[in-house]
């Protein structure tokens, strides 16, 4: 009975669900929708992209990206960081060139700004 319950709270912790004005992502489902359409998510975008949920409005730095979610660093991974970002911003932004979700802070790092209605 105490695993059951043990997986059962499991279950219900892994349905995160974050729910945004112009796009939604699903973790147990793997699943990114923006304005209605799902939109393919590979599995470190999905990953990069719910991380940011988590910890809205703070800036990291790439290292510290990468750290997180990819789980380790070596010297020159902070590129794979600003590649899976733009990326993101493809999907997200409205104009991925001039960002208001995944804004650069120069000298710093990244952060990600929720979209109002979240």
């Amino acid at each position: 009975m105490r695993r059951s319950a043990f997986y059962s709270s499991e279950a219900v912790n892994a349905e995160e669900v974050f729910r945004y004005e112009t796009f939604t992502v699903n973790r147990s489902t793997g699943q990114l929708t923006v304005g209605g359409l799902d939109i393919p998510c590979p599995a470190k975008e999905l990953e990069l992209l719910l991380y940011f949920c988590k910890h809205p409005n703070r800036v990291f730095t790439a290292e510290q990206l990468y750290e997180q979610v990819w789980g380790t660093m070596v010297l020159g991974d902070e590129k794979t960081v600003v590649i899976h970002i733009s990326r993101l911003r493809k999907k997200l932004e409205a104009d991925p060139s001039r960002p208001k979700m995944i804004v650069t802070s120069r000298g710093i790092g990244y952060k990600f700004v929720p979209p109002s209605g979240g």
